[in-house]
């Protein structure tokens, strides 16, 4: 009969410690997955953000260039007689002006002059008062409880 076979002294990693290392590997590889795409995302959203922006912001220059354009130009033309009763630039400012100081949630400071100013506080200001009258006729129609 052969001698037996000396067995080694540390322990055999067993099938159940092998379970265990695979289940390990497999959550932690899983979590820097979902780390690594959620980062990935966060990143696509902020680019999206911000090319809005941007288009936002040279939407927003473009028109206010066109607006000083249009002020500061001298009319080259005469205009025809249809046109001639409608107010002018000036008249329109005016009244954009009157329009923003007779409303109580308007401050004048130093920018209140700046191109696109007035005419967005109008805008603005107009939207505001469309929304509590939309708010208040919905009030009005919706029975007490």
């Amino acid at each position: 009969m052969p001698p037996p076979i000396p067995r080694p002294i540390g322990r055999t990693p067993s099938d159940e410690n092998l379970v265990i290392t695979v289940i390990a590997l497999s959550l932690l590889t899983s979590t820097v997955l979902g780390i690594g795409i959620y980062q990935f995302l966060q990143y696509q959203h902020q680019q999206d953000q911000e090319r809005l922006n941007s288009r936002a912001y040279r939407s927003y220059v473009r028109h206010t260039d066109q607006e000083q354009i249009q002020t500061t130009a001298p009319e080259q033309t005469p205009e025809p007689p249809s046109l001639a009763r409608q107010p002018s630039q000036a008249q329109i400012n005016q009244d954009m002006t009157r329009k923003l100081l007779s409303h109580p949630g308007v401050i004048p400071e130093a920018g209140f002059t700046a191109p696109g100013v007035r005419s967005t506080g109008v805008l603005i200001i107009d939207a505001i008062d469309q929304a509590k009258a939309r708010e208040k006729a919905q009030a009005l129609q919706r029975p007490p409880s």
